[in-house]
């Protein structure tokens, strides 16, 4: 059986944020992402230690700038920032984000993305769904987002979509993910498929889990359970 790549994926609407609101998110998301798993420690911060003030300036030096004059910020489209841990290592951790972005409805106009290595590093074990629940909560605590799926790479041509005008795919959302979050206005809407799993946030959000163990496409269980689970979001999906 194939081992599964998975990512954290995230997504929130407009919210204007200067550098200095998104430093200290990010700060206190790594330091409680540390204390879950050694997989999320010693990132990469382009040179820059972490501490509110070092990272303020990392978003600051990674903005969108106009071709003219080049020195102009496009204030809307917040702040792009990537960090990996390890390098020189094939199991190393990914934070990838957009966030500070405004004026857009659109509902995916800022994300954060969180790639955990191939296996835990304080267990050389696969990460289970009690591992990434955990990470799950921290980013949607952390970053109040709107949408959130633990993804599973090979699963991406299974999910609900249409093909656009522009002959592109597009993928109804929020989609199933290995673990799926909704919040409470969309969670009140979906009624669970039988053994998923349901955990109800302080927040009255939702997280439903397909299984315990690491999601593969390879188990007819899995895939019969995020069929289920893609059946019971339609309610609550759009383009």
């Amino acid at each position: 059986m194939s081992e599964e790549t998975y990512a954290l994926q995230c997504w929130w609407g407009s919210r204007q944020e200067d550098a200095e609101s998104c430093a200290v998110r990010l700060m206190k998301t790594m330091g409680r992402l540390a204390s879950i798993d050694g997989a999320f420690r010693n990132w990469d911060k382009c040179g820059l230690s972490a501490d509110q003030k070092q990272l303020g300036r990392l978003f600051n030096v990674n903005r969108y700038f106009y071709d003219y004059p080049p020195d102009k910020v496009i204030m809307e489209l917040g702040f792009r920032v990537r960090m990996t841990n390890q390098a020189r290592r094939p199991d190393a951790a990914l934070i990838d984000m957009q966030v500070g972005a405004f004026g857009s409805e659109n509902p995916h106009r800022n994300h954060l993305v969180i790639v955990p290595s191939e296996r835990r590093a304080d267990t050389r074990q696969p990460w289970t769904a009690s591992n990434l629940r955990l990470v799950m909560r921290v980013a949607i605590e952390e970053w109040n987002v709107q949408e959130a799926s633990v993804d599973c790479f090979r699963y991406f041509d299974c999910k609900r979509s249409q093909i656009g005008p522009s002959g592109q795919k597009r993928l109804f959302s929020p989609w199933e993910g290995w673990i799926t979050y909704l919040p409470p206005s969309q969670a009140r809407l979906v009624t669970a498929p039988k053994g998923v799993g349901v955990e109800v946030l302080a927040d009255g959000g939702t997280l439903y889990t397909l299984c315990e163990e690491p999601f593969t496409i390879e188990n007819p269980k899995h895939m019969a359970l995020a069929g289920a689970m893609q059946r019971a979001l339609a309610p609550v999906q759009r383009l």
